[in-house]
């Protein structure tokens, strides 16, 4: 909702600016024109103005990095800005101004440091263990709004390698459609079997799946303590086949362990499993029928 009001508080603007530009005659008052360089200084405001809210925009959106949505913005407005120079030409009692012209690109540029700074800059870096797509595609939609969010793909349990080929191949058009960075582990499968060894009978939900969790989330935060993360989290918790409190408890042990801060929060609430079947729908993921490993196969 935020988003959309953003867009039509733009439009608003540009139609305002573009009006103000192209009016035959505008009578400014005296006390105005008796500021030096008033009209410059206006153009900056107005062109300020039209960046910030394209980049805030392109924030808002999520699906971009900043860099990509400032060049978007930074065009756009320029192509805007020369536009309405542009026209002056041919109507009555206006000119274009190279002057004017810079101080609107002025303008333009000092917008992209500060939308960065207020709305960018202070979000916290969060790197999110995912198992699937599916499970995953609902928890980076919550969590993208209030995090510099990056995937990370490290599920060795998952059998056989083709299957783990398939379900990585979804996580990374999940990233690509979402815009942000995937880091991926290492496949080392026998090294998974040596972790949960001696617990291969067990049930599903069992102990063999709490030292299944443990293996894959100390990875993750092992790799959120050397890349400098605030937060490291898991998409685990949203599924309804596994214990959300058994997950989180296990996280923050880790977190704890390690002078790391880990995300205790079950995605499961407000609908968060449900909304995974819609949005895994709307994109076409691929959603397998079992948790990964050999043994859960045997009991799907």
């Amino acid at each position: 909702m935020k988003k959309y009001l953003l867009i039509f508080i733009l439009l608003c603007w540009v139609a305002g600016v573009l009006s103000l530009l192209w009016y035959p005659m505008v009578d400014v008052p005296r006390t105005v024109r008796e500021i030096t360089y008033y009209d410059k200084a206006a153009h900056l405001v107005f062109f300020g103005v039209m960046a910030y809210l394209f980049i805030v925009i392109g924030i808002a959106w999520d699906k971009f990095k900043f860099a990509r949505i400032a060049l978007f913005s930074f065009t756009a407005v320029t192509l805007i800005n020369v536009l309405g120079e542009y026209a002056q030409a041919y109507i009555p009692g206006r000119t274009p101004s190279y002057l004017d012209f810079s101080a609107g690109l002025i303008g333009t540029l000092l917008a992209i440091p500060l939308a960065y700074m207020l709305n960018y800059a202070p979000r916290q870096k969060l790197l999110l263990h995912v198992c699937c797509a599916p499970c995953a595609v609902a928890v980076a939609e919550i969590l993208q709004a209030g995090y510099k969010l990056e995937l990370y793909f490290f599920n060795p349990n998952i059998h056989p390698e083709k299957e783990y080929r398939k379900r990585l191949a979804e996580v990374k058009n999940l990233a690509k459609k979402f815009g942000v960075k995937l880091r991926v582990g290492n496949y080392d499968y026998q090294n998974w079997l040596e972790a949960v060894k001696g617990h291969e009978a067990d049930l599903e939900g069992g102990s063999r799946c709490e030292l299944c969790f443990t293996h894959r989330l100390q990875s993750a935060a092992e790799l959120a303590s050397r890349r400098n993360f605030h937060f490291y989290g898991t998409t685990l918790a949203i599924s309804p086949h596994k214990n959300s409190y058994l997950v989180n408890k296990i996280g923050s042990a880790i977190a704890e362990s390690m002078g790391q801060k880990f995300l205790d929060k079950d995605f499961k609430e407000n609908n968060g499993w449900q909304r995974s079947l819609v949005l895994s729908k709307k994109y076409g993921f691929y959603r397998q029928k079992y948790c990964g490993c050999e043994f859960s196969s045997r009991n799907t």
